[in-house]
């Protein structure tokens, strides 16, 4: 659909918000809950003290600075390797998928359809994740990450059932 289908995608994503904020601002059941929410803070007064320091000088000039700056390190690696991941995924199914022999409008329906697939698999994974297994399965997650990408390195776009499988255990991470 060429230049068409880009506005059609567009238009549905303006559409949808305009709905959602029209929502937001003229619904009377959200507006009780904002009014509820102020009268309770109101009444027990604020939830979060907040704090005069910034998070900069927690980080360095705090007695437990090393501490939070390692926790900090941590998450920041991992999430830039998460969204790295991700978005290489995001934006290289389709390509992946050409150069192993699909067309353009097959690729894009197995994308489409390994999203849906993963909807469905994170659908079970929030099930997961507030039990007291939830460390376990993280570690099983990412070990099912680890094999997707060492998977697709290994062997590359040669074959479309290889990329929706590795696509489909890297789903499960």
């Amino acid at each position: 659909m060429s230049v068409t289908g880009g506005r059609i995608v567009f238009a549905f994503f303006a559409a949808v918000s305009l709905l959602i904020w029209a929502w937001r601002t003229f619904s009377t059941g959200i507006k009780k809950l904002h009014i509820e929410g102020s009268e309770r803070i109101s009444v027990q007064g604020p939830i979060i003290k907040k704090s005069k320091r910034s998070v900069m000088d927690v980080l360095f000039h705090d007695k437990n600075s090393k501490m939070y700056l390692n926790v900090f390190v941590v998450i920041m690696i991992y999430y830039i390797f998460w969204n790295f991941v991700a978005n290489t995924f995001g934006q290289f199914t389709t390509f992946m998928f050409v150069k192993a022999g699909a067309s353009q409008t097959l690729s894009t329906g197995i994308g489409l359809g390994l999203h849906i697939a993963a909807l469905f698999i994170l659908g079970v994974y929030v099930t997961i994740a507030g039990s007291a297994k939830r460390n376990t399965w993280f570690t099983i997650g990412v070990i099912f990450a680890v094999i997707a990408m060492a998977g697709l390195a290994i062997f590359g776009a040669t074959s479309v059932a290889l990329i929706v499988g590795f696509m489909l255990i890297g789903g499960c991470r």
